[in-house]
């Protein structure tokens, strides 16, 4: 996959979860909470990284109230910790 492909899958996977979940009029009254994670994180592209996070937000529309949350995986140990800390 190139990075178009990347994004476009990560965006169309949230609005799935979203249209089973916050936007599904059965799940009315239910506080749904969502989380991405980009698996590769420490070994991307920090602009791509940012690009996809914010893609994936917009398609979720998250709140004040009900935020969204960023999972930033350092998974395969790519770089020391404070290399890490700085791309965050």
């Amino acid at each position: 996959m190139n990075n178009e492909q990347s994004k476009a899958l990560a965006v169309e996977c949230t609005r799935y979860a979203r249209s089973i979940t916050k936007d599904d009029p059965s799940q009315e009254g239910t506080k749904w909470a969502y989380e991405f994670s980009p698996e590769t994180f420490s070994d991307s592209d920090p602009d791509f990284v940012v690009d996809v996070c914010e893609a994936v937000k917009e398609a979720w529309g998250p709140s004040e109230q009900n935020p969204i949350i960023f999972n930033l995986p350092a998974t395969v140990e790519m770089s020391t910790p404070n290399v890490y800390a700085d791309q965050i």
